[in-house]
């Protein structure tokens, strides 16, 4: 009787395992953000607000630009922006430039370090300038149409949470 559950045991293990290597750790493609289908914390952004998700891999590294349009904060309508952020999912620090939100004040310097578990992407990001330190987690829906991004933010200002759904463009 042992030999017998020891058997399904492995046949279990084996079918687990190929379902996960099944899914690949590939994020590529260009998201739209859902805002309906996404929970934004305390952010609330305008009907016109759009943000674009787009992920490159190649050679090791990934790069992730993030294009947004009619963003607002507490109701002031800020510039449209795009921010590219280079790095290899080795776990090291890579030194990034931030975009400021606010109009006149320049990039600011911070870091971005990523590795996958499993078939999610964890990104630490950390900004000194606003005492701001991030992280998320991406990762593609059962069927690969959406792109979840889980993000845990905390700075000097206030800690949020978000659950950003991005529908696939391309």
């Amino acid at each position: 009787m042992k030999r017998h559950w020891l058997s399904i045991l492995v046949i279990l293990t084996g079918l687990i395992g190929s379902s996960v290597m099944a899914q690949n750790k590939d994020l590529t493609g260009t998201w739209s953000l859902n805002v309906e289908k996404s929970f934004m914390g305390s952010d609330h952004p305008s009907n016109e607000y759009q943000l674009t998700k787009k992920i490159e891999q190649k050679d090791g590294l990934l790069s992730i630009t993030d294009s947004s349009i009619h963003a607002t904060m507490a109701g002031t309508p800020l510039a449209d922006t795009v921010t590219v952020i280079e790095f290899a999912p080795d776990g090291k620090d890579y030194a990034i430039k931030v975009p400021s939100p606010f109009p006149g004040i320049p990039e600011m310097p911070g870091k971005v370090s990523a590795v996958w578990q499993g078939c999610t992407l964890m990104v630490h990001e950390v900004i000194p300038a606003f005492g701001s330190v991030a992280t998320q987690r991406l990762f593609l829906s059962e069927d690969r149409s959406e792109l979840i991004v889980l993000v845990e933010g905390h700075s000097s200002f206030m800690d949020t949470e978000q659950r950003l759904v991005f529908e696939r463009k391309n």
